[in-house]
């Protein structure tokens, strides 16, 4: 199978590649703009994580929506930017979420989640770094429902969240330690 893998050069984007490489599929990985590259030849799936450009829906129908998104909320959310800061500051669910891809940011069909719990002693960093684990394990153990197309969409009527990276800033003063701060100190700032 042949795979364009969208995503910075991270630990957790790089254990997914290699996943996929020992899988036998052939992946091409990359890590600018999509919009403004030219594909060759065909691709059968499209595989977005931690990726910081919204794909438009030439790309998506190129590759006849069989696009997914590893994203580090429990959708709808926390949509957008820095998923793991806005559950503990809104207080709204934690988890991770596959889903399919459309036009919108973090819009598409559910299609695989998990709720991920939290420890009080949990910082932002460590809370963060639980959450790639649980999205790596969770896209491990879908895969072979994501390539054999065996899965079924979830229509969530829940409106969510969403917020773009600026909206954080209103809320530095509250990270005393950066990354460091106990989630415990934030829970609920911005309700």
């Amino acid at each position: 199978m042949k795979i364009v893998f969208l995503g910075p050069d991270k630990e957790s984007q790089l254990k997914i590649i290699k996943f996929l490489i020992d899988d036998n599929n052939e992946v091409k990985h990359i890590k600018k703009n999509i919009n403004e590259t030219k594909f060759n030849y065909y691709y059968d799936i499209l595989i977005s994580y931690g990726y910081k450009y919204k794909i438009n829906n030439k790309i998506l129908k190129q590759f006849n929506y069989n696009c997914f998104n590893l994203h580090i909320s429990y959708l709808p959310w926390n949509k957008g930017a820095d998923p793991n800061f806005w559950s503990f500051a809104e207080n709204t669910p934690r988890g991770v979420s596959i889903h399919q891809i459309n036009e919108k940011i973090d819009e598409g069909p559910i299609i695989f989640r998990n709720k991920i719990s939290y420890n009080e002693n949990d910082t932002l960093e460590t809370s963060y770094n639980f959450l790639l684990q649980s999205i790596e394990n969770l896209f491990y153990k879908k895969w072979q429902y994501l390539k054999t197309n065996k899965y079924q969409k979830k229509i969530v009527l829940e409106k969510g969240s969403f917020h773009f990276s600026k909206d954080i800033n209103n809320y530095n003063k509250f990270l005393t330690k950066g990354w460091s701060t106990k989630v415990s100190q934030i829970i609920g700032i911005a309700l």
